[in-house]
């Protein structure tokens, strides 16, 4: 296409705004933003796998390690194992973060060198399921060749 993207994004952008169709990242691996109809978006939510029992209920979120809604590096210390624990996890670009229920529980290091488990909640749905981490994991969207 003559102009490539830019060229029909500010037509993408007025549909947007009209409510015609919706911006997001829908297919997971695509990059840049996604366009789609509201019924269409309506058609992939329903095709996500159902959570098993066991995780049923949980709100799991990947974020950039930068990202203002992540509060771990700012607002809250990251959470450590012990006073020696002295691991790097910086706010970086190209770092992530999974929050299961809100708690940090992953952190995957800047280009994917590393992914540093950090102390599971303590709450009693987490107790004797270390699994139960990286299945919600996976089901968010962390993926990588750790």
């Amino acid at each position: 296409m003559a102009g490539g993207f830019s060229a029909v994004y500010p037509v993408l952008r007025a549909m947007e705004e009209s409510g015609r169709i919706r911006r997001g990242y829908f297919v997971d691996g695509l990059g840049a933003a996604q366009f789609a109809l509201p019924g269409a978006v309506d058609r992939l939510r329903s095709l996500r796998e159902a959570p098993d029992d066991a995780d049923a209920g949980l709100a799991v979120h990947l974020l950039a390690a930068a990202d203002p809604a992540n509060p771990y590096g700012t607002a809250l210390a990251w959470p450590r194992r012990g006073e020696a624990d002295r691991r790097p996890l910086a706010r970086a670009a190209g770092a992530y973060v999974v929050l299961v229920d809100g708690a940090a529980v992953l952190y995957l290091e800047r280009g994917g060198h590393s992914l540093q488990t950090l102390p599971r909640p303590t709450t009693a749905r987490w107790r004797g399921r270390p699994w139960l981490v990286c299945a919600s994991s996976s089901r968010a969207g962390v993926r990588g060749n750790w």
